[in-house]
């Protein structure tokens, strides 16, 4: 399944599809890797894992 709304994937869809078999095994590492990671981030967020929904620490005030 495509996503049109997704920049970076369409865009290396389009790269691979003129690229030779080796570059589009690594296209493909990529974009499994890519769905993978916000598959476990979404069933983080589902189950409420803390490490899932950590941001970035705030910086420290300049006061």
């Amino acid at each position: 399944m495509e996503n049109p709304r997704n920049f970076v994937a369409t865009h290396i869809m389009n790269a691979a599809q003129q690229q030779s078999g080796s570059t589009r095994a690594l296209y493909t590492l990529y974009l499994i890797s890519q769905g993978l990671i916000k598959a476990a981030l979404i069933v983080g967020l589902l189950q409420r894992s803390f490490w899932s929904i950590k941001g970035p620490k705030p910086l420290p005030s300049q006061d």
